[in-house]
């Protein structure tokens, strides 16, 4: 049997298809009623053990023990999990076999326990009579590596027939050899996880890619730039710079809640239900409301956006806005005063009710408009204890307001690298700039993103 579990169970990488076959074969050949394996629960407690899989036999006429795995036939019925933290540690530590024994188990029931020794011996004692109570006799510790992943349960012999020495021998190898299979099927099952989500996440940047504008019109006297800095996880930052065949320019950057292809889907429905409504309504606010309710009748109430929308006209420099829960672009004066734009009303998708007011300002020649998403004034401190901040992102646009939008983009990449001491973004950062240069310069404006 050793040597028939050594050429088959490196071939089983599948979990099921493992101890399917090792428990049938164990159990036909020790004539056993069935048997269990727990896995150490990694993401609980220490010492608690979760059912993998189980197998149940049936004496046939010959005597001999065969298996049935779908259940269909009455046998063993074991817990769905073992919280076994006084025998753990010995079975992690000896590496030994352990026997429960019915009436050990229960030669402390309403003993108080004095000493701390008592205590341990006690707890131990209580979870034998949990092996004993789910009809468990021995449990074969599965190690590899030093580490204790698993348990092997069987049950009682029946009648008065105990396990032989050279059963428990062979049962420790087979656990050996199932153990170290196990860690195998784990990491592999991890390396498909990882390629999964590698896949997903390119499909993700491929989305995301697709919303952001090719190039962003240009207007003499006025400068209008766009970054998106992603990080390694995929977001649902997007930006957008719609012409309007009047002239208008529809500026948007927004926020979808989530990681991965399901944000950059929303993404991009937001995105589309936009771009469909922007030549044909001249109020941020009432196109917000419309997409509020769009949203919240297409998707779960825990997926939603923070959305800014402004329409500017180059004309008169005017800015008409209103914001879905973003944070509020900064607006620094050419004389060094800071405003916030913060018209608007509750995120897009969270609620099927609300209405969004509606901001404008006017820009005069030297006054800057800097839209940004949360992934720039949320970016950790090395140590993780302090964010960017608002205030330290305020401070640092007035003092770079009399650079051009391009330059001041630099110097806050810059800052955001010296202050978390890492060139690697936490999250996406979306950042916006408009600038109302001098008359006699044209905005430079290309690709806007990288």
């Amino acid at each position: 049997l050793i040597e028939e579990f050594s050429k088959e169970i490196p071939r089983l990488i599948q979990k099921t298809q493992l101890l399917d076959r090792v428990g049938s074969r164990l159990c036909e050949v020790l004539q056993l009623q069935g048997m269990a394996v727990f896995l150490a629960n990694t993401q609980g407690q220490e010492w608690e053990f979760q059912l993998a899989g189980s197998v149940k036999g049936r004496s046939q006429p010959d005597g001999m023990t065969t298996t049935v795995s779908d259940g269909s036939e009455a046998g063993l019925v074991y817990p769905d999990k073992m919280d076994l933290p006084a025998l753990g540690p010995a079975l992690a530590r000896h590496g030994e076999p352990f026997w429960a024994d019915a009436a050990e188990a229960r030669q402390l029931e309403g003993r108080q326990a004095i000493t701390r020794e008592q205590a341990v011996l006690k707890a131990r004692f209580r979870e034998q009579t949990l092996l004993v109570d789910n009809e468990i006799q021995l449990l074969i510790p599965m190690i590899t590596h030093g580490r204790l992943v698993g348990l092997m349960a069987l049950p009682f012999r029946r009648g008065e027939e105990e396990y032989q020495v050279h059963e428990l021998q062979l049962l420790a190898i087979v656990a050996g050899q199932v153990a170290l299979q196990m860690e195998n099927s784990r990491l592999y099952e991890e390396e498909v996880a990882k390629q999964k989500l590698e896949e997903e996440m390119k499909v993700a940047r491929q989305i995301q890619s697709r919303l952001l504008p090719r190039s962003i019109p240009s207007f003499a006297g006025v400068q209008i730039k766009a970054v998106n800095i992603s990080s390694k996880q995929v977001s649902g930052d997007y930006y957008d710079i719609i012409e309007r065949e009047d002239g208008l320019l529809g500026m948007v950057i927004a926020d979808v809640s989530g990681k991965g292809v399901p944000a950059s889907i929303l993404a991009s429905n937001i995105q589309a239900a936009l771009r469909a409504q922007c030549d044909t309504s001249d109020s941020p606010g009432f196109m917000l409301e419309r997409l509020n309710r769009q949203i919240h009748a297409s998707t779960d109430p825990q997926h939603f956006a923070t959305l800014f929308l402004a329409i500017f006209n180059p004309e008169d420099r005017s800015l008409l806005y209103s914001s879905g829960g973003h944070n509020p672009p900064v607006v620094v004066r050419a004389d060094g005063q800071v405003e916030l734009l913060e018209e608007g009303g509750l995120p897009l998708g969270a609620f099927d009710f609300g209405s969004y007011d509606e901001g404008k300002i006017t820009l005069n020649e030297g006054d800057l408009v800097f839209f940004y998403t949360d992934g720039l004034t949320e970016t950790k401190s090395p140590d993780g204890d302090e964010d960017f901040g608002e205030e330290r992102l305020n401070e640092l646009l007035c003092k770079q307001r009399l650079n051009g939008v391009e330059d001041i983009f630099s110097t806050v990449q810059q800052n955001l690298y010296d202050f978390s001491g890492r060139h690697e973004a936490d999250d996406d950062i979306t950042m916006i700039g408009l600038k109302v240069a001098a008359a006699d310069q044209v905005s430079l404006a290309g690709q806007g993103s990288s």
